[in-house]
């Protein structure tokens, strides 16, 4: 049988509460002398006591733990570093203050009975959430402390928000196509992302900058793409994709450099690609890949800690933030080619 307080207690003489105060710190108005509490930490070790953390959990309705949820999720492997940045903010935040992760794939069911809220998690990261009457009614309702990464809710919902500039983003990514000549760009975007606030975001962001700089967007060169750039050569065939492709996403960009390699389309030759996110994934793409950088990571703490902080009692944050994005430029890109090259 596991050894109890009160085991630990008998064999040193002294109350349970005195046990418990020196062991975990619980009963301000107990007082233990320092000989008593050096002689029950010493039994305790000696007797191989272990704090019940299910009890703790029964007796302070907290498990010390936080889910992410996500709408869109397979593996942390695979064509994008995106995932691993997350994990590594919300991970390096939550372990640092004693809450375990656990990870989710959806939100299951947004009623009081659901399992994300039958009090298995204190608080929950919601990231890419689709924005819907439910699920802003479902944030509004919540009944343990909600954070959100990737959305653009209405700002009185009572949920801090975490996003990145997306509108500044894209501008980084037309100014530089637009010094190395390009006039023609397109947008590409996968069909799991494509209703995403981000997805809607950045091509705002893309037709916003283009028209700052009086050039014009065709709607015809939006693609609805699959993750593995499939549509592509239809598309590049027909002449409809412009000289610059800018790209929803790292993954479903690096996928499109390896359907243009494999098509005969030199890159950045003939078509010059910027995905979004630039993580360490863009390094190993062939051409190493131009993208837009979120500061995912930073996002992912930051969203970590304040949701902790509500758990704790410590704070109530409704704030949206907004991270600036940064531009890497690396090998998919140049400058635009002579109108022969292309249809």
């Amino acid at each position: 049988m596991p050894v109890t307080i009160r085991d630990v207690a008998q064999a040193a003489g002294v109350s349970p509460m005195a046990v418990s105060k020196v062991l975990h710190g619980r009963g301000r108005n107990v007082r233990v002398s320092d000989e008593s509490a050096e002689r029950i930490r010493s039994i305790a070790e000696k007797m191989n006591y272990r704090a019940n953390d299910l009890a703790r959990s029964l007796r302070t309705q907290r498990t010390n733990t936080i889910a992410i949820v996500f709408e869109e999720f397979e593996r942390l492997g695979g064509n994008t570093g995106y995932f691993i940045e997350l994990f590594d903010g919300v991970i390096s935040a939550a372990f640092e203050r004693g809450f375990s992760v656990t990870v989710c794939p959806k939100m299951v069911n947004f009623s009081r009975n659901g399992v994300i809220w039958d009090g298995r998690f204190d608080g929950l990261i919601w990231c890419k959430p689709e924005d819907s009457p439910t699920t802003v009614e479902a944030l509004a309702n919540s009944v343990i402390p909600v954070a959100v990464l990737h959305a653009a809710f209405p700002e009185d919902l009572p949920v801090p928000v975490m996003v990145c500039d997306n509108t500044q983003g894209m501008d980084l990514a037309v100014e530089h196509l637009t010094a190395l000549g390009h006039r023609r760009f397109s947008f590409a975007v996968d069909p799991a992302n494509a209703h995403t606030d981000e997805a809607r975001d950045r091509l705002f962001g893309l037709k916003t900058a283009l028209q700052q700089r009086g050039i014009e967007f065709d709607l015809m060169r939006i693609h609805n793409w699959g993750h593995k750039g499939e549509g592509f050569e239809a598309d590049w065939e027909s002449g409809k994709i412009g000289t610059a492709l800018v790209v929803y996403g790292e993954g479903q960009a690096g996928e499109i450099l390896n359907r243009a390699r494999q098509y005969g389309v030199t890159i950045p030759d003939q078509l010059s690609v910027v995905g979004f996110d630039s993580t360490r994934f863009c390094e190993t793409t062939t051409p190493r890949l131009t993208a837009v950088r979120q500061p995912v990571e930073d996002m992912a703490r930051l969203a970590a800690n304040l949701l902790i902080d509500r758990i704790e009692g410590k704070t109530v944050d409704h704030s949206r933030h907004i991270f600036p994005c940064t531009l890497d430029v690396r090998m998919s890109t140049s400058s635009c080619p002579e109108a022969s090259l292309r249809p």
